[in-house]
């Protein structure tokens, strides 16, 4: 038997709370993402240039209820809207650099309503009450394919660079968005800063005649504050309730040839991101994960793949806790001494 299951992705990076008051949980886990810092800007470009020591995180469906019909919204499955994400800061600059990609059977780019990309950000974490509009909080938002943005909220727009490209030869669709966003100077471009954040990829549909805004994909679940499920569109439309991004250092890569040990790895990352780059070949490992920031990939050689074989058939092969969270795993084939396999699969 063999099948494929999507890569498995714990969400978010799991940091000590500080000064957030937006969680996933009403265990109160910050809802935190991070910005790894660069030694070089990426170029502005629209073609993912300077971006390779930092992966990609995948966004998420978050159920807004468009139609106000109190039901959760559909699930677009990963022909319709896909979306994923890099972010970055490097010292001695004060811009924020951005590259956002989504993958969709549509790509709606003209008329009232656009697929597009929406950029919530408050730069000095002011998590002010309401929307945007009385301190330096703000969300832009950019038509898919545009370098422009067609709509605004706030008191003042940031100065931005910005790129973008279409591919509809590809299917799904790609549309691309790469910002280089000016900060305030009051922000502090230091590891450890926060910031709110929000961010989200909208997905228009025409197949009933009309453009409608159908999925909206997001970095997080929905989210928590005072320990009640904020409900949809609040987080949107609330800074207060928005997450946050943090400036982190920068990603560590590591990387595993055949004999070695994954494990070893895993327990030996240091804080923030460790990227394990595991080559082809077969290891007889079964894995746990009790750390957050590991993004475990494998193999991309289809005559090399890199294959786990699960030791145990009454353990699951790799075991990730809730304390793992920021944990991606992709592009390994996971089997058993019975001769079951399944791949875990890049976007």
């Amino acid at each position: 038997m063999k099948k494929t299951i999507l890569f498995f992705v714990c969400l978010l990076t799991l940091i000590s709370i500080g000064t957030a008051r937006t969680f996933l949980d009403t265990a109160n886990n910050p809802a935190i993402l991070n910005a790894y810092q660069l030694d070089v800007a990426p170029t502005i470009d629209g073609m993912d240039s300077g971006w390779d020591a930092i992966p990609w995180t995948e966004l998420y469906f978050n159920d807004h209820d468009w139609n106000s019909d109190s039901f959760q919204d559909p699930l677009p499955d990963k022909r319709d809207l896909m979306a994923r994400y890099k972010a970055a800061w490097m010292e001695g600059s004060s811009e924020l650099f951005l590259i956002i990609e989504s993958r969709d059977n549509e790509l709606v780019t003209s008329g009232d309503k656009m697929d597009g990309f929406v950029i919530s950000i408050d730069p000095l974490n002011e998590k002010t009450a309401g929307a945007p509009g009385s301190g330096a909080a703000y969300a832009i938002t950019f038509p898919a394919g545009s370098v422009e943005h067609s709509a605004f909220l706030g008191a003042t727009a940031p100065v931005y660079r910005s790129a973008a490209a279409v591919n509809s030869e590809l299917f799904p669709s790609k549309a691309t968005l790469e910002l280089a966003i000016s900060l305030p100077a009051g922000v502090a471009m230091a590891n450890g800063t926060k910031m709110g954040f929000y961010l989200q990829v909208d997905d228009v549909d025409t197949d009933l005649g009309y453009s409608e805004l159908e999925h909206t994909l997001v970095p997080w679940p929905p989210l928590f504050k005072d320990g009640e499920k904020i409900p949809p569109r609040s987080s949107k439309d609330d800074v207060s309730k928005w997450g946050e991004l943090e400036l982190a250092g920068k990603p560590v890569h590591v990387a595993i040839a055949e004999g070695e040990s994954i494990q070893s790895a895993i327990d030996n990352a240091a804080p923030g991101l460790t990227v394990i780059n595991v080559a082809g070949g077969t290891f007889a490992e079964i894995l746990i994960i009790e750390s957050s920031g590991i993004y475990l990939t494998g193999s991309t050689d289809g005559a090399n793949p890199t294959i786990l074989i699960n030791e145990d058939r009454f353990l699951p092969a790799i075991s990730v806790t809730w304390e793992a969270m920021g944990t991606v795993i992709e592009n390994m084939t996971i089997g058993s001494f019975n001769g079951d396999s399944s791949t875990t699969e890049g976007y």
